[in-house]
């Protein structure tokens, strides 16, 4: 396929442009648009152990919230929804309020770093609850809504609690994160990238032997050490610094563990190592990169992995930096649709081989959704097969499933170069 990648690419462009955000537009959970909200949901140990506080989060970026002329300034509303209900789908908390934002920049109606921050603490009586968050954007009328569950039932079974745990950067630098306990690798102030985990941890006192533990995906050890601590009775506030600075581009887990007296207790804490600009959707670097085969060479893959660190970074940035449509602005379009539809393939396209890796996750990635779908599971004397018609780019995809068990082979994979 070498000879034809910058057809491909070029196909791809023209995809993205003229598509931008069609290949989820058949998901049922995405029938109903979005303005990305960014929340956290804390939960802590109180002394009365009758009670667990939790700390709900919403940050709702200016760029993603419609605004509108309003005299001279700009205006944005938007409406905002809390429902929590109880195992047995009680109303436990509810709560709807709406606010406005003015601005009297339009550049500042763009920003992905300004946000608008709401937070809400309750208390919950331990049991199993169902949060429910809404935000409505009422100038664009559009609405996105999240649903998490959360088991406090045994909160409180044993003695010492640790609590939910936060990674911030030490010196609490501010970035651009869109996405939760991101640790960001490419900070132009100091050379060593420090990092401080925060939580709090509820026992009757004594002497308490703390390990804290890096660990990648795959249980691979990266940081291993212990330390004595003597715990008061009631909370007690914990700190560990580490250093992030040789960890690579991918996801990572902080294992808290402690053992006081004969009880041991532990916690997780997941986190990935970040480059500003990144597409939220990478998660490993290595991935990412052998993700590049269906638009560019061989060659130019085996380059990108063979190097580390910094030069591994450099040649991936630059690679999609010379593919961006638009270089003048923050976002590099092309790559964030280009790892949306791998992500997508990945949910919806895995059978034996990842769904990136399938016939139909290749043309997924490199032309979108397509516009109509014909699919036979049970033609008499025939093997399941499915057809994709892409009507405006004159294309059609025919695929079978040679072993009956769900592995949809492209038949005509000529069609892909003309």
């Amino acid at each position: 396929m070498n000879k034809y990648k910058k057809i491909l690419l070029v196909i791809l462009i023209i995809a993205t442009i003229g598509n931008a955000g069609i290949f989820t537009r058949n998901r049922e959970e995405d029938k109903v648009s979005k303005p990305f909200f960014r929340h956290k949901i804390y939960s802590y140990p109180l002394v009365e152990r009758d009670s667990v506080f939790v700390s709900i989060n919403i940050d709702i970026p200016y760029n993603e919230l419609q605004f509108i002329k309003d005299g001279d300034r700009f205006r944005a509303e938007y409406e905002a929804t809390i429902l929590i209900l109880d195992e047995d789908g009680q109303q436990a908390f509810s709560k709807i309020w709406t606010d406005t934002l003015f601005v009297d920049d339009f550049e500042k109606t763009n920003s992905i770093k300004l946000l608008e921050d709401n937070q809400l603490d309750i208390k919950l009586i331990p049991n199993k609850y169902v949060i429910k968050l809404g935000i409505r954007d009422i100038n664009s009328k559009k609405r996105y809504f999240i649903t998490k569950s959360f088991d406090y039932k045994d909160y409180y079974k044993k003695s010492v609690i640790i609590s939910e745990m936060k990674i911030e950067e030490k010196e609490e630098e501010k970035r651009d994160s869109t996405v939760e306990s991101s640790i960001f690798a490419d900070s132009d102030k100091k050379k060593e990238k420090v990092y401080q985990l925060g939580y709090k941890v509820l026992s009757d006192g004594g002497l308490a032997k703390i390990t804290y533990k890096i660990t990648d995906t795959q249980e691979n050890e990266i940081f291993n050490q212990s330390y004595d601590k003597i715990f008061d009775e009631g909370i007690t506030n914990l700190k560990f610094i580490f250093d992030a600075t040789n960890l690579q581009y991918k996801e990572y887990i902080l294992h808290v563990n402690i053992k006081l007296d004969e009880e041991k207790v532990s916690r997780k804490k997941r986190f990935r190592i970040r480059w500003s600009g990144m597409n939220v959707h990478i998660r490993n670097i290595e991935n990412a990169i052998e993700q590049l085969v269906y638009i560019t060479d061989n060659k130019t893959i085996k380059r990108m992995k063979k190097a580390k660190g910094e030069e591994q970074k450099q040649l991936f940035l630059e690679f999609w930096k010379s593919k961006d449509p638009t270089p003048g602005t923050v976002k590099n379009e092309l790559m964030n649709e280009y790892y949306s539809r791998v992500r997508y393939a990945n949910l919806h396209f895995e059978g034996h081989r990842k769904g990136w890796r399938s016939d139909m996750g290749m043309i997924f990635i490199l032309f979108g959704a397509p516009d109509n779908v014909e699919r036979h599971p049970f033609e008499v004397n025939s093997r399941p097969y499915e057809i994709w018609y892409y009507n405006n780019k004159g294309k059609v995809f025919y695929f079978i499933d040679e072993t009956g068990f769900g592995d949809y082979r492209l038949a005509n994979p000529s069609q892909i170069y003309y």
